[in-house]
C-alpha cells in the first residue's frame, strides 16, 4: 500500500484522500497496560465508532462499532487508509475543508456519505479532532463517528409525510372531525422532527467531552504514570457520557409511544424534561431560562404526560424563534430571557405562565393565533398548526386550558392544568 505522505499539498491532494482521518491516544495505549484496559473498555462498549490514524491518514486503530457499521474487519481497516468506505457523492470541497481544519489543530465536525464492505451507503455524522502531545505537536487524528442513515430516512419520510398530511388537510378542511384527526398526526409529526434535532444537539457536548476525556489521558500519560484514581475517574467520565446518550435514545422511544394511558404524572418533572431537551439549543443562541416553582415540584395529576410534554416543548419552541425574531428585526434583546412560572390557584388547579423577551404578539392578531394554519412565521418555519394542537390537548386531554395573557414585555402563555383525577 502507498503510504501518503503527511507534509502533501493541501489545495492539490485533499481531495484525493478520505475525509475521515482521526487523531490518536496510541503512543500513551502502548506505554502503560493499565490505560490499555481501561481504555478498551469505553471504547468497545461506545456505541459509536472510533477512527485513528497517523498523520498520514494510515488506520492505526477501530473499535467494534466501526467494523459493526462498515463491515470491515479490523484486520482489513489496519494499515489501510479511510478511502475504503469513501464515495465520490461527497462534494469535493468538504475534504479540503477538513484537512484545511484538522491540519490547523482545530476540531471538525460534519457529515459524510460513505460506502460498507458489501457495497450499501450509509451517512455517518463525524467529529474529528487532532491529538497533541505535551509538546503542542499534532502526532495523530481521532474521529468519533455516528451512523445517522436511519435518522436521515425518517427525516426524508417525515417531510413526505408533512407534505401529504398538508394537501389532504386542504382537500378536507370542511370536515372537521378528520381535519382534527390529519391535525393531530401532523403536530407530532413536526414535534418529532423538532426533538431529532434537539437529540442531534444534545450528542454534541458528550461526543465533545470523550474527545476531551481521551485528549486528557494522553497529555497526562505522556508526562507521568497514570493513578488508579485517576483510571477510575476516566472509566466514570467516559461511560456517563455513553450512559447520557443512551438515555436520550430511550427518551425518544418512550415520548413517542402511541398508546394512549392515562397516568399519574408531575408537571414540574414534564416541564424540567422539556427544558432539558432545549438547552442544546438554547444556550449557543444565548437563550437564557428560568424556572419559579412556587413550592409544586412535589404536585402531581392524572393524565398524559407526553402530550403535555408536547404542549410545553411547543410553547418554548415559539418563545426561542420568538426572540430569535426580536433579534433580526430589532437587534435585541441580546440576551433571550425565557421564564417557566408554577403556582397553586384555590380549586386545586395549577397555573403554569410561560413567557418570553421576544417580538410579543400584536393586538390585531391575538384573537387568532389559536386558529389553525394561522403563523405570523415564515412558511418554512411554520406550519400554524402548533397552538391550535397545544389548546385542544389542554383542554380535551388533560381537561385544562390554554390562554394568552397581557404582557409589556414579550408574551406570556397561560397553562391552567387541574390537580386532581381525570375522568
Amino acid at each position: 500500500m502507498k503510504k501518503n505522505n503527511p507534509t502533501k499539498n493541501v489545495d492539490t491532494d485533499f481531495a484525493d484522500n478520505e475525509t475521515i482521518l482521526f487523531g490518536n491516544v496510541h503512543e500513551s495505549l502502548v506505554k502503560d497496560s493499565d490505560i490499555v484496559s481501561i481504555l478498551s473498555l469505553a471504547v468497545e462498549q461506545s456505541p459509536i465508532s472510533i477512527v485513528i490514524t497517523d498523520l498520514a491518514g494510515t488506520v492505526q486503530f477501530v473499535n467494534p462499532a466501526f467494523s459493526q457499521i462498515t463491515g470491515y474487519t479490523p484486520e482489513e481497516a489496519l494499515g489501510s487508509n479511510p478511502r475504503i468506505i469513501k464515495t465520490e457523492l461527497n462534494p469535493p470541497e468538504l475534504h479540503k475543508t477538513l484537512w484545511e481544519t484538522i491540519i490547523d489543530g482545530r476540531i471538525w465536525e460534519g457529515e459524510f456519505i460513505n460506502r460498507k464492505k458489501n457495497g450499501a451507503i450509509f451517512i455517518e455524522q463525524a467529529k474529528i479532532t487532532p491529538i497533541k502531545n505535551h509538546e503542542g505537536k499534532i502526532t495523530h487524528y481521532i474521529a468519533f463517528k455516528e451512523d445517522i442513515t436511519a435518522r436521515k430516512l425518517v427525516e426524508q419520510e417525515l417531510h413526505r409525510l408533512n407534505q401529504s398530511l398538508l394537501g389532504k388537510i386542504d382537500e378536507e378542511a370542511r370536515r372537521r372531525t378528520e381535519q382534527e384527526r390529519l391535525l393531530a398526526n401532523q403536530a407530532r409529526l413536526v414535534a418529532m422532527g423538532e426533538m431529532i434535532g434537539a437529540i442531534a444537539h444534545q450528542w454534541r457536548q458528550p461526543l465533545a467531552t470523550l474527545a476531551m476525556i481521551v485528549q486528557r489521558m494522553h497529555a497526562v500519560g505522556s508526562m507521568k504514570s497514570i493513578s488508579q484514581e485517576q483510571l477510575d475517574e476516566f472509566k466514570t467520565n467516559a461511560m456517563r457520557q455513553i450512559k447520557y446518550m443512551t438515555d436520550t435514545i430511550e427518551e425518544f422511544r418512550g415520548y413517542y409511544n402511541t398508546d394512549k394511558i392515562t397516568e399519574e404524572f408531575s408537571p414540574y418533572k414534564c416541564i424540567a424534561d422539556a427544558i432539558k431537551l432545549f438547552e442544546p439549543q438554547f444556550t449557543p443562541t444565548g437563550i437564557k431560562v428560568q424556572i419559579k416553582t412556587n413550592d409544586t415540584v412535589d404536585q402531581t395529576t392524572m393524565g398524559f404526560p407526553n402530550e403535555f410534554k408536547q404542549v410545553i416543548l411547543n410553547l418554548l419552541g415559539n418563545a426561542r424563534d420568538a426572540i430569535l425574531e426580536s433579534r433580526t428585526s430589532h437587534g435585541k434583546p441580546a440576551v433571550g430571557r425565557i421564564t417557566v412560572e408554577t403556582s397553586i390557584k384555590s380549586g386545586n388547579m395549577m397555573i403554569i405562565d410561560i413567557g418570553d423577551n421576544g417580538c410579543g404578539i400584536q393586538e390585531n392578531i391575538a384573537s387568532r393565533i389559536f386558529d389553525p394554519y394561522f403563523t405570523t412565521k415564515e412558511k418554512q418555519m411554520g406550519t400554524g398548526i402548533g397552538l391550535y394542537m397545544s389548546r385542544m390537548i389542554m383542554q380535551e386531554s388533560l381537561g385544562g386550558s390554554l390562554s394568552l395573557q397581557k404582557s409589556r414585555d414579550g408574551a406570556v402563555f397561560r397553562i391552567k392544568l387541574p390537580l386532581r383525577a381525570m375522568k
